[in-house]
């Protein structure tokens, strides 16, 4: 962790279900970070905390590339593998999550309203 170029990772453990999250802000030089949340099961919980740090700074580099005024950041949930475990209970983690997804339809609100080209796109992939 000592060698990432981001600004900010947020860890949480759930001892109820054994998963960790992570939530990596790589860049916000260009506006608020966006990216997604990856669910997989890794061998250490290390090796989750890597892969949101990598997701984000991708993320920096795609929202640059997409001139969206916007900067990189990705979460990952760290999930046990055991067969019929129980999901996180994000409502304990509502701090992280909330900010996360009020931002997210906040600017796909705005992006609607503003006829955006790429918000159509996306949602013309919809099944």
């Amino acid at each position: 962790m000592r060698t990432w170029d981001g600004e900010e990772a947020v860890i949480r453990f759930d001892e109820p279900s054994g998963a960790w999250m992570f939530v990596c802000i790589h860049s916000t030089a260009l506006g608020p970070a966006g990216g997604g949340t990856r669910m997989r099961v890794y061998d250490r919980p290390a090796d989750g905390l890597a892969d949101a740090m990598r997701l984000s700074q991708a993320m920096t580099a795609k929202m640059a590339c997409a001139n969206a005024d916007r900067g990189g950041g990705k979460g990952v949930l760290a999930v046990p593998a055991l067969p019929g475990a129980n999901f996180i209970d994000f409502d304990r983690h509502s701090e992280v999550f909330e900010a996360a997804y009020q931002w997210c339809r906040g600017r796909i609100d705005e992006l609607d309203k503003q006829g955006s080209p790429a918000l159509a796109a996306i949602l013309a992939t919809k099944n």
